[in-house]
């Protein structure tokens, strides 16, 4: 690997989301939004499609996407207007024992990286951006952070890091760009799309489309990378994610149908019920019980 992860440790900065409009073409410039001269930022992107200027030159960006993003260069990003990108960014520095930032000339991995478990690195900078910030589309929070969310976002960002620094190092015999099959970036991209709007899941036929494949062949495909069919997919997503903003918010049961991607309240009740055993008001009330209700926010 290229980092000296015995001697360095994870900084946290800025934590946030992004969600541009659909219909505008939107160039935005990665220099700014509370970033010092040291800081180093993650990228990961959820949804979308466009480019960004790295050092190299201008890089395609899509669901999966990583930018390792470094101090002193000024990243531009622009967006396809009729498929807006959205992304998680985390602020960060690598400093050792002291406090010392490491040299901003040592190695790092490439700046543009396709993470060989997308869905890893979604699942974790999503959950240090719910930690640090919250729910909502857009928007980002600044340290201090409480304690316990500063060690729990410390240790899932640093996992992310040293996951990327890893797969992305030189291995003989084996190109950066072939470290994941042909069909599981296939699948695993069009697990990204389901995920990153559970109000607009797009369909089956869609994701084929995208794909190139028929709709069967397409399905045979997702359910052989990620264990099950992209509707099933869909609804376990949107099961977990409610399961997590019962906890974690004080959000009426309706709304957070809502968020999920149900029109109807009873529907979503009666699917959740399936899928968890209880009730979202039994499981909210049972999860509150076992947890101090400071943990409980509003956001």
């Amino acid at each position: 690997m290229r980092i000296e992860w015995d001697r360095y440790r994870v900084r946290l900065g800025n934590v946030g989301r992004k969600r541009w409009v659909r219909g505008l073409i939107i160039t935005t410039d990665w220099s700014h939004g509370g970033m010092t001269v040291t800081d180093q930022d993650l990228l990961f992107f959820w949804a979308g499609h466009g480019r960004i200027r790295l050092r190299s030159g201008w890089a395609k960006v899509e669901p999966g996407v990583c930018v390792w993003a470094r101090p002193g260069w000024t990243y531009h990003a622009e967006q396809d207007p009729n498929d807006p990108l959205g992304n998680h960014f985390i602020h960060f520095n690598l400093v050792d024992c002291r406090g010392r930032v490491r040299p901003a000339r040592a190695p790092l991995p490439p700046e543009i990286i396709h993470p060989p478990d997308p869905q890893f690195v979604e699942a974790a900078t999503r959950r240090i951006v719910e930690l640090c910030y919250g729910f909502d589309l857009r928007g980002y929070s600044s340290p201090p952070f409480s304690h316990s969310v500063t060690e729990s976002a410390s240790a899932i960002l640093t996992a992310i890091l040293k996951d990327l620094d890893c797969a992305m190092s030189p291995r003989p015999g084996r190109a950066e760009q072939d470290l994941l099959p042909h069909h599981d970036r296939i699948a695993r991209r069009a697990a990204l799309q389901i995920a990153s709007d559970l109000q607009e899941t797009p369909t089956v036929a869609d994701l084929a489309r995208v794909s190139g494949y028929s709709a069967n062949h397409f399905t045979r495909i997702f359910k052989q990378v990620m264990g099950c069919g992209p509707e099933l997919y869909a609804v376990r997503l949107r099961v977990e994610r409610a399961k997590l903003l019962l906890l974690e918010t004080a959000r009426p049961i309706a709304e957070i149908a809502d968020i999920v991607g149900y029109g109807n309240v009873y529907f979503f009740s009666r699917q959740f019920k399936q899928f968890a055993g209880v009730s979202p008001l039994h499981y909210r009330l049972q999860g509150v019980a076992s947890v101090p209700a400071t943990q409980v926010v509003t956001r």
